[in-house]
């Protein structure tokens, strides 16, 4: 009997433990959904409502080309995923790169690091900031459009 009490309570301090550990855990751009805007970095970030001041807002998110390939670079990534952005740009912004440019959009890819991608993260994000920096109100989905 007192041994199942002690197993008991090793196991609830242990997923304690981990609850924690997850919770204090920094949320990135790959937990955003594509149309969600965030505060913070991509790499530590709050998802907040777009109608409040925000640094960036997911509109794509790029699948790797070849999941089984080796770690092509960040450069290369990034140049594969930009195309992905501006190519998929027209579709959420209702325009493409030179109006959002015009609106004081910019379009920022995110690409996994070699560890990531080795961990099997390896989807690439597409960002709309303000290319002024600082934080922006307001969705940018279907603002494009005429």
């Amino acid at each position: 009997m007192i041994s199942l009490g002690v197993l008991l309570v090793i196991v609830a301090v242990v997923a304690t433990l981990v609850i924690q550990d997850m919770q204090s855990q920094p949320d990135t751009v790959a937990s955003v959904d594509v149309g969600e805007c965030y505060e913070g970095e991509p790499t530590d970030l709050s998802v907040v409502d777009c109608d409040q001041p925000h640094h960036g807002e997911l509109f794509f998110r790029a699948p790797p080309g070849d999941a089984a390939a080796a770690y092509p670079g960040t450069d290369a990534l990034r140049e594969l995923v930009g195309q992905a952005c501006l190519a998929n740009l027209p579709t959420y912004y209702g325009a493409g790169a030179d109006v959002a440019v015009t609106a004081g959009i910019e379009v920022q890819p995110v690409v996994p690091s070699e560890d990531e991608w080795n961990d099997g993260t390896q989807d690439g994000f597409c960002v709309a900031v303000s290319a002024e920096g600082g934080t922006a109100t307001g969705s940018i989905k279907g603002q494009g459009a005429p």
